[in-house]
């Protein structure tokens, strides 16, 4: 089994630092950004706000990234998973790269794929497809982690098994530590 998963929501919790920064660009209220905002492709976020990626990840978010941290147990269960691993988030390079490093989490992943990379983010599946195709990975033996609506289309779409961590996928996890016990599910049946 191959491993896909989405960054903010399942391995860091990272709500809080962007719910700030849509705060600042665009004086989002908190049920506003749970709403509407959170989960959604970044680049559709930023042109109803009015906003660039530059502006947000360069440096409107860094000033909040104090605020990301790693959920419980990500690193032990990244680590104890057969598999190739990718990232596939809409986040941007740049803003990946520092959430990764600051949380104990860059060189866990054998690939790192953001939505600057493609032209567009989840729930289009191009950014996973891209991912496994850089890690070898074939989408019936492909699982997609995330936390939204967005990244359970984008994997039912790429043709992975989902499982969804908060959200119904083909698996529904209520945390990323639930996942060796699905993993091992899956290559039993």
């Amino acid at each position: 089994m191959d491993y896909l998963f989405d960054m903010d929501g399942v391995l860091v919790d990272s709500k809080e630092a962007w719910f700030r920064a849509f705060r600042e660009v665009g004086g989002i209220s908190r049920d506003d950004f749970e709403d509407r905002y959170w989960g959604r492709d970044l680049q559709a976020n930023l042109d109803e706000l009015g906003s660039e990626k530059e502006e947000m990840c360069g440096s409107v978010l860094a000033r909040h990234l104090g605020a990301v941290e790693p959920v419980a147990g990500v690193r032990e269960v990244l680590d104890a998973l057969d598999g190739r691993k990718a990232l596939v988030t809409n986040t941007t390079t740049g803003c990946t790269e520092r959430i990764l490093a600051d949380n104990g989490l860059d060189g866990a992943f054998d690939a790192v794929l953001t939505s600057d990379q493609v032209t567009r983010g989840k729930p289009d599946p191009a950014l996973l497809r891209e991912a496994m195709e850089r890690i070898g990975a074939t989408p019936e033996a492909t699982m997609m982690v995330g936390d939204s609506e967005e990244d359970m289309e984008a994997g039912r779409r790429a043709g992975c098994v989902t499982v969804g961590i908060g959200v119904v996928g083909d698996f529904t996890a209520t945390s990323i530590r639930d996942l060796p016990e699905i993993a091992s599910l899956l290559r039993r049946s």
